[in-house]
């Protein structure tokens, strides 16, 4: 089975002689029994460069490869930069191959990675013309112009016996997955987002993985789904996604809509971080045209979107029904095409409604789907994960609701890189012993191939711990942990409301934690989106079977979100594990 991983840029279409190639390649890679990476007319904004193909191989290197579907009559003259043709001028093709060679190649200078040093000689740069064979270019008085000595180039009668070895050369290296990953972090910059100053995390996530990076780069225009376990990936993937369309079309409007103001947060200073990587690649010279990430991309939640288009104002005492309903039908109503594409974290969280006021307000695109036909489109990118659904507990019916059609267009991620396994398995357990969540979990975690879920986990396994007492408990932990050299900034405490946040600060400060404005804190119903290395989960006896059922399955959820919050450590405290209430619940499963 290849184990060939192909990333697409399906806003252009390949020649016949290109899908020719495509397709030698794969079968060269056929029984390859390591990971590859074969990158697909990948647009290099950092180069501003577009080859037809970029092979990664950890066993062999880099290699660049440009296809030509030209025939000799097709060809008038060959110059040194230039080549005039029956209707066009253009590049020489072996300068213009030799061009992708000696930008790429400055990776190995300008980055800072160490680890590319291995790689300087095993950058490889080949010109193949599908049509034009050797003879021709003897005929033609074309060998000598196409002799180089950076660039292999291939003519037609030698395809059939192409090897790996021409692409590359016969020697061989060993590039290991860290390398690999800066490598493609390092071409593509947009793939190497920094979520939180997490060196295990970000170790991982140095670039984004096959499945992400190839579901980030989908074909511009349409409707996609992303869902996935808790730490999948899933915001990485909507900016990733966002620069992508951004890099694609600078001059787009781009809007990114969150539930509540601290996923806002964290998605703009994340953003922020990739429009001063960006700024500087531009300002020394390596990007030729300017991205400008924080004009075009902007990041706000629902609700002052909505306030913005109907020109309703909250006022001091505003009812949740004014803000689940009459707002987001008043904005609905007054909503026109304004956004070249909208992506919507969190989308469980968003009521009917909404979700249709975003749909209206995205402008239609025509283009050409797979089978060649004109279709309309809109571009409406969605993630989420449904069981984390803790402000709108009605389901989605997407094509009878919105009319959306999610055959083809959903992909679920089985690989948590935050949470530790363990902390997931237990949680997901934990959601299973309600029947109705129980259901929601088996048809949710599935994928379009109706496989049902079988967690991976790329982060380390998590560790549980529980805590029975009070929070001067807590606090002699956390000390515990800092005198291990663990930082405070490491370290998100969770608690119910927001009252408790200052008598918990309050209680470390007499309990001799000095940096206890440095930890985390945050509510149990505001920690979506949140992450860090240590989690103290406060209070969970709280958390209880009620009769009302929709307050039954919040309480399943918010412990669910909580409880998945961790990278590394989990504590879960209690005055009591031994009362009737989900925390007994929760130890008692963790046995």
């Amino acid at each position: 089975m290849s184990r060939l991983r192909i990333i697409r840029n399906y806003s252009t279409e390949l020649t016949p002689g290109e899908s020719k190639i495509l397709r030698k390649i794969q079968a060269l890679y056929s029984d390859c029994d390591y990971i590859a990476y074969l990158y697909v007319q990948p647009n290099l904004e950092k180069f501003s460069l577009k080859p037809d193909f970029i092979i990664i191989d950890p066993k062999r290197g880099l290699s660049i490869i440009e296809v030509k579907d030209w025939t000799a009559a097709y060809i008038r003259s060959f110059e040194k930069n230039k080549v005039v043709l029956k209707d066009r001028e253009c590049e020489n093709p072996v300068a213009q191959t030799k061009k992708y060679y000696k930008k790429i190649k400055t990776i190995t200078i300008n980055d800072s990675d160490d680890s590319f040093e291995e790689i300087d000689d095993a950058i490889f740069a080949n010109l193949i013309f599908t049509n034009l064979d050797t003879k021709s270019t003897k005929d033609n008085d074309l060998q000598a112009k196409l002799k180089d000595r950076t660039v292999n180039v291939v003519m037609s009668d030698k395809i059939r016996g192409l090897t790996i070895d021409d692409l590359f050369s016969d020697e061989e290296l060993e590039l290991d997955e860290n390398a690999v990953l800066g490598l493609r972090g390092a071409l593509f910059p947009e793939s190497k987002i920094k979520v939180k100053d997490d060196e295990s995390i970000e170790k991982i996530m140095a670039a984004l993985d096959y499945e992400q990076e190839s579901f980030a780069r989908r074909l511009p225009y349409g409707h996609y789904l992303l869902t996935g376990v808790p730490g999948s990936g899933k915001t990485v993937i909507l900016i990733a996604r966002a620069i992508h369309l951004l890099k694609e079309h600078p001059d787009w409007n781009i809007r990114i809509l969150t539930y509540n103001k601290s996923l806002q947060e964290n998605i703009e200073a994340t953003l922020s971080d990739m429009a001063e990587k960006f700024d500087n690649l531009y300002n020394e010279g390596i990007f030729e045209n300017r991205l400008d990430i924080k004009g075009q991309i902007t990041v706000t939640t629902y609700h002052k979107l909505a306030m913005d288009v109907s020109k309703l104002k909250a006022g001091r005492n505003q009812s949740q029904e004014w803000w689940n309903e009459t707002l987001p039908q008043a904005c609905l109503d007054a909503m026109t095409p304004r956004f070249d594409a909208v992506l919507i974290d969190e989308y469980q969280d968003f009521r009917t409604t909404w979700i249709k006021s975003c749909i209206k307000a995205c402008k239609t695109f025509t283009y050409k789907n797979s089978e060649g036909k004109e279709v309309e489109a809109i571009n409406l990118f969605m993630s989420g994960d449904r069981l984390q659904s803790i402000y709108n507990s009605k389901p989605v019916n997407w094509q009878k609701d919105f009319s959306l059609n999610m055959q083809g267009r959903s992909k679920l991620l089985k690989t948590s890189y935050r949470s530790g396994k363990s902390n997931v398995i237990l949680a997901l357990d934990f959601l299973r012993l309600d029947e109705k969540l129980k259901e929601e979990v088996e048809t949710f975690y599935k994928d379009e191939a109706d496989s049902t879920l079988s967690l991976d986990s790329a982060g380390a396994d998590g560790q549980i711990k529980f805590i029975e007492g009070m929070y001067s408990d807590i606090a002699r932990e956390i000390n515990k942990l800092i005198n291990e050299g663990v930082k405070p900034e490491d370290i998100l405490v969770l608690c119910h409301e927001n009252r408790q946040k200052t008598k918990l600060k309050g209680i470390f400060e007499s309990e001799g934690i000095k940096e206890s404005g440095l930890i985390n804190y945050s509510t149990y119903f505001s920690s979506k989106g949140l992450e860090a290395k240590i989690v103290f989960l406060t209070d969970t006896e709280k958390f209880t079977s009620v009769e009302d059922n929709t307050q039954d399955i919040l309480n399943r959820k918010l412990l669910y979100v909580a409880m998945t919050r961790a990278s590394e450590k989990l504590y879960i405290q209690a005055s009591s594990f031994e009362k009737e209430t989900f925390a007994k619940t929760i130890k008692e499963l963790s046995l």
